[in-house]
């Protein structure tokens, strides 16, 4: 069997049950040859090319690249294919940057890659190095992308709709460039389209590119550099050159030149048609046959024919059209039929000289251990989300200011007791301010038509959080809460000061009317419940002061402390007075690392959707490179994020934490490895980024409120507790965080090991995830 450097035997590939995107399918590309392989959206190039690549397998049949295995030889043809795939799929950093990343995961030294980014910067007329990608035009995008394509030197070339979106005059130095990679340097090359006269234009670039003859001096195409002398040039057939050796004396190396006339066959374009290929030729001949200088009619009529199964070639058992190749000979090269070829001359410069290294075969170095490969190219896919970090400052931003934004936040806003609510006062006792807000009276003596006017005087001043509005009647008081104009009303019986002075006096003989007239009427607008239950205790306080001072200042004989209800709270355990902040402060140290690590799931679900994931993979990374160097970028995130929380809670906010800090550390980064795994695991699952942000929202929804940040948990249901307790990863870690901070309790207590064990649980779970899905992947 002839070598070729690709071959597709029996290929099918089917992504689900419907019809399969590959079905016996049969290809050969020869080595050093263009292949151009044309066909519709959606008829299977793309898939094809993974195949080709080792990205994917298929279902049946087999795929040799370069005489070796598409699938088992993967890693070792890493570095002898360049893929330029259809998007542009670079990422948002500088030039220079895009092939440090690239090449060294390609496996070339910093050396080397400094040599090929002079070279191919040159070649294709690339702009400085230092530019950012965002900054380039369409066309400069496509030369880049070219470029990282070329690094490694590609023995086979694979392009997907390369010249796409791009003016036809870069087109065709494009074409003209990849004509003279196959002429010099014998790389093979398959290019996609959809577009018939660029597959047409592809092949015969080639072509032209091999139609040089040298008779005292030669021109191989226009980067090589030019050698001093007359030269002719064959304009009928076609003659291969080798390549002249390393000399300093160009005397010498005109005298090397000796060309040998070969027979070659003629590139060919492949025609797919739903899966497979029904036609192999050369454009020519295709045009000739049909007797149309427009492909596109060539590619209708075979449509069309194989539409209605008419093709000479099918028969009842395959759908493969039988291919045809042509062979043409060389007839002896006469020296009547050749031209007079003219050149330009310049003179050797840096840049020619470098250019020279282009057609150097790589030199072999001495192969890494696995461990030092895996070490360097965790390093570089970590190096490149630092950068990215860094090439989005507002991203860096967001991460870094929102946490103590958040801490302010909560600080100012949470905890604090609600002011300037109104309440709706209707006092049948007296007009306690005569039209102002203002109570000139003392409680001194036997004054027995104020004691209302003390209690609201009490209500307003003692406590300090609302604002008193009086009414005319109860109706219109009652009125003013169910329009929203008063959270509440209260209302003052007509002989309230009696009837309390005679609750002292009878204490347990009371008659009923004074039970009565020396009750308060409130009724509340129930809707707002935090504030309501806020007002309502409220206004028992400042009831229990309003006793308070009438005991201490009238001549009624009781004993204060009578008043006093008969508790003591933590005296000798802890007499500090806990607040509402402190309740959420240390749960917001979770929440917060739980939030901002999902961005990792994020960043890798883009990363999927622009294809520079899958530019990274055909480079030779593999997913758990990605996966940890991720771990490790966003831990480092998360360590930074988790100092600014605990610096903003010291030197702004004043709160401090009563136990180990590590401990918190710990917790905390534990806790951020759980929510980016499942982050990621969401986006290797998911191939859309919207699906894995809504994915995303629903771990926050899920896991971040029912968390027992802001609510107790023991307000669950008790059957449905132990669910919130140990189903989700955060909320253990969130009580133990609270009894470091406040308690200063340590591994020594079951509460703080149990918060550690559970999110360790929580990643050997979603490490056999990773396992099943990606079993998953490497079957479809």
């Amino acid at each position: 069997m002839t070598p070729c450097a690709v071959r597709v035997s029996n290929g099918c590939k089917s992504y689900s049950a419907g019809e399969p995107v590959l079905k016996d399918m049969f290809m050969q590309v020869e080595h050093g040859k263009i292949y151009g392989l044309l066909g519709e959206s959606g008829c299977g190039k793309t898939t094809l090319l993974k195949c080709i690549m080792g990205q994917i397998a298929l279902d049946s049949g087999h795929i040799s690249v370069l005489e070796r295995d598409a699938c088992r030889s993967r890693e070792e043809l890493l570095t002898s294919i360049g893929h330029m795939p259809q998007e542009v799929a670079l990422y948002p950093l500088r030039i220079r940057e895009i092939f440090e990343y690239f090449g060294t995961l390609q496996g070339l030294s910093k050396i080397e890659v400094g040599v090929r980014i002079r070279e191919l910067s040159t070649v294709l007329n690339l702009e400085d190095g230092n530019l950012s990608v965002k900054t380039l035009s369409g066309g400069q995008l496509r030369r880049v992308s070219l470029a990282v394509a070329l690094l490694n030197r590609p023995r086979l070339l694979i392009l997907d709709e390369p010249t796409t979106g791009i003016d036809p005059l870069l087109r065709l130095g494009i074409w003209d460039y990849i004509g003279g990679l196959v002429v010099t340097l014998g790389t093979t090359v398959i290019v996609t389209t959809h577009y018939a006269e660029e597959a047409r234009k592809s092949v015969t670039i080639s072509d032209s590119m091999v139609e040089i003859y040298y008779c005292g001096g030669i021109r191989f195409s226009w980067w090589w550099r030019y050698f001093s002398g007359c030269g002719y040039i064959c304009t009928t057939k076609p003659v291969t050159i080798a390549p002249p050796p390393r000399k300093s004396n160009t005397a010498a190396v005109l005298d090397f030149y000796h060309f040998r006339l070969s027979h070659i066959s003629l590139p060919l374009i492949g025609i797919m048609r739903r899966g497979r290929l029904i036609c192999e030729d050369n454009p020519n001949n295709l045009l000739e046959s049909y007797g149309t200088p427009i492909l596109e009619v060539v590619l209708k009529s075979l449509a069309r024919m194989d539409e209605e199964k008419k093709l000479q070639s099918i028969d009842n058992h395959s759908t493969l059209a039988k291919i045809s190749r042509y062979k043409y000979p060389l007839a002896g090269l006469e020296s009547d039929k050749c031209s007079p070829l003219s050149f330009r001359f310049k003179e050797k410069d840096e840049t020619e000289a470098s250019l020279e290294n282009i057609f150097i075969e790589k030199a072999e170095t001495p192969k890494k251990s696995k461990i030092v490969e895996e070490f360097e190219k965790v390093r570089i896919l970590t190096k490149r989300n630092y950068l990215l970090h860094l090439r989005t400052p507002e991203v860096l931003a967001t991460f870094l200011l929102l946490p103590v934004i958040q801490v302010i936040a909560i600080f100012y806003i949470f905890g604090r007791d609600p002011v300037g609510m109104r309440l709706a006062v209707y006092n049948q006792e007296r007009n306690c301010f005569g039209g102002k807000n203002n109570m000139n009276y003392s409680l001194l003596g036997d004054n027995w038509t104020i004691w209302g006017c003390a209690f609201l005087k009490e209500l307003e001043e003692g406590a300090g959080k609302f604002n008193l509005k009086y009414y005319r009647s109860g109706t219109s008081a009652l009125a003013a809460v169910e329009t929203g104009g008063a959270i509440g009303a209260v209302e003052i019986p007509a002989n309230f000061t009696v009837s309390t002075r005679h609750r002292f006096v009878f204490d347990r003989f009371t008659p009923e009317i004074d039970l009565r007239q020396s009750t308060i009427k409130v009724r509340m607008d129930m809707t707002n419940t935090i504030n309501t239950n806020f007002v309502i205790s409220m206004i028992q306080l400042s009831y229990m002061r309003f006793l308070q001072g009438i005991v201490n200042e009238t001549r009624i004989e009781i004993n204060p402390n009578l008043l006093k209800l008969p508790f003591t709270f933590n005296r000798k355990l802890d007499p500090h007075e806990f607040t509402f902040q402190e309740y959420i402060l240390p749960a917001n140290v979770i929440l917060t690392t739980f939030f901002l690590s999902m961005s990792a799931g994020i960043f890798l679900s883009t990363e999927k959707e622009q294809g520079t994931l899958a530019r990274s993979l055909a480079a030779g990374v593999k997913m758990r490179q990605v996966y940890i160097s991720y771990f490790i970028s966003e831990t480092s995130m998360t360590i930074l994020q988790v100092g600014a929380i605990f610096a903003v809670q010291f030197a702004l906010v004043g709160y401090g934490v009563r136990g180990n800090l590590g401990t918190c550390f710990v917790m905390a980064l534990l806790s951020s490895v759980v929510t980016m795994s499942l982050a990621m695991l969401a986006a290797s699952i998911f191939s859309k980024l919207r699906e894995t942000i809504v994915t995303i929202i629903f771990f926050i929804l899920i896991c971040g409120i029912p968390s027992g940040s802001f609510w107790p948990l023991e307000a669950v249901n008790a059957h449905f507790r132990w669910m919130f307790y140990y189903l989700n990863p955060i909320s253990l870690p969130m009580v133990a965080m609270r009894r470091v901070f406040n308690n200063g309790w340590g591994l020594g207590h079951l509460v703080v090991r149990v918060a550690f064990l559970t999110p360790i649980a929580w990643l050997v779970l979603i490490s056999c995830g990773y396992c099943v899905v990606g079993r998953i992947q490497r079957v479809k």
